[in-house]
């Protein structure tokens, strides 16, 4: 099966979701949400929302496509708390602990690179604390053959070379 980004987001999730089952924690975690209805439910116990955000690309070859590529990925904690056992920075080492140098099934390990606060920090109307953690991984992408592409069925060697 071909490699698609989401792959990545539900791998983590399943991590996080056995972590959080392993432990006392009233938290929830799920994947980035298809629709903002979602993403903008109430916030009824901390939550851990994971999802991909970007890839960038490096290439490695001065011919076909055969590169690097990094993702990014971005744990948004959301709580009503930013201290304590269930708010946003407990969560936020816990979240770092679980992920840090984990080796999805596509990509290599899980680099942490950083924490702040999210677009809105604290949004006063709903109570809610709103942190991001982002985290990157890198993959090998090589360019599809192309099948209707010629095939190398034969080399010549310059013959103008000639030994000392």
């Amino acid at each position: 099966m071909a490699f698609e980004y989401y792959q990545v987001e539900d791998e983590l999730v399943a991590r996080v979701q056995e972590k959080i089952a392993a432990s006392s924690l009233n938290i929830e975690a799920a994947p980035y949400p298809d629709s903002e209805d979602e993403y903008k439910r109430a916030v009824t116990k901390a939550r851990i929302i994971i999802g991909f955000t970007a890839a960038t690309f490096t290439n490695k070859s001065t011919n076909e496509q055969a590169g690097e590529e990094t993702l990014t990925v971005i744990a948004l904690i959301q709580a009503r708390k930013k201290r304590g056992a269930d708010g946003c920075h407990h969560i936020a080492l816990l979240v770092r602990k679980w992920l840090s140098g984990y080796m999805t099934a596509d990509c290599g390990r899980l680099i942490y690179k950083g924490y702040k606060g999210g677009e809105m920090v604290y949004d006063p109307d709903n109570g809610i604390w709103s942190w991001e953690m982002e985290f990157s991984c890198s993959k090998m992408f090589v360019q599809d053959p192309d099948p209707d592409g010629p095939l190398l069925d034969e080399v010549t060697i310059n013959d103008q070379i000639q030994n000392p």
